[in-house]
């Protein structure tokens, strides 16, 4: 039985965007910081 606080996870939708970002990661479609500096320009540029 899923707790019901967990079962968005295991929805279509979810699971369908959950391989989309294991593709990224795989293809090498991620960005990487040293710092969190670097990623807060990031995410604001």
């Amino acid at each position: 039985m899923i707790p019901a606080g967990d079962a968005y996870f295991h929805t279509k939708e979810w699971q369908k965007e959950e391989a989309n970002a294991d593709r990224d990661f795989k293809e090498g479609n991620v960005n990487t910081f040293d710092n969190i500096d670097d990623l807060i320009a990031d995410l604001d540029s």
